[in-house]
């Protein structure tokens, strides 16, 4: 783990009350290579999820409900646009790259979105306390300004 990933994750637990923290992969200056897609994307999010968990239960869990999970954006819809699994192959950093969030004492999906949420099954899962959502989705914002959707997957486990 880098430095700048350990100060993230320990600055965002270091909070007393309930949040959420999340950083960009460039700002956390982790060795990720923008160039790539599909399932290399995917192995790299499940492995800085992995250290990122295996940190957490070593110097912060303690009786805290923490959620940590990767987001890897997919491109936005004019619709709301269900699960197709070709959207895996598809994976690439676009406008925004993929970001690392953490959640502690609050839920981690605002109420007011308009969202459409399925599980998915990727092949580099291969653990059961993570879980693989495929995301559309509009902030109230985006509802009353009539926004494109956006749309990505995300990669969460809960530790507590």
């Amino acid at each position: 783990m880098s430095i700048k990933l350990i100060d993230f994750v320990d600055n965002a637990l270091a909070q007393k009350n309930g949040g959420f923290a999340s950083a960009h992969f460039d700002e956390l200056a982790i060795e990720f290579d923008f160039h790539s897609r599909g399932l290399q994307l995917l192995t790299f999010s499940f492995d800085l999820l992995k250290a990122t968990s295996s940190h957490i239960h070593t110097n912060h869990l303690g009786n805290r409900k923490i959620s940590i999970f990767v987001y890897l954006p997919l491109s936005c819809a004019d619709k709301l646009k269900l699960w197709n699994s070709v959207e895996v192959d598809n994976l690439i950093v676009l406008n925004e790259p993929p970001s690392l969030y953490i959640y502690f004492g609050c839920d981690h999906i605002p109420l007011e979105n308009e969202e459409y949420r399925y599980p998915i099954l990727l092949e580099n899962n291969h653990s059961d306390k993570v879980k693989c959502i495929y995301r559309c989705f509009r902030t109230p914002e985006g509802i009353e300004n009539s926004w494109e959707f956006e749309r990505g997957i995300e990669i969460l486990e809960t530790l507590n």
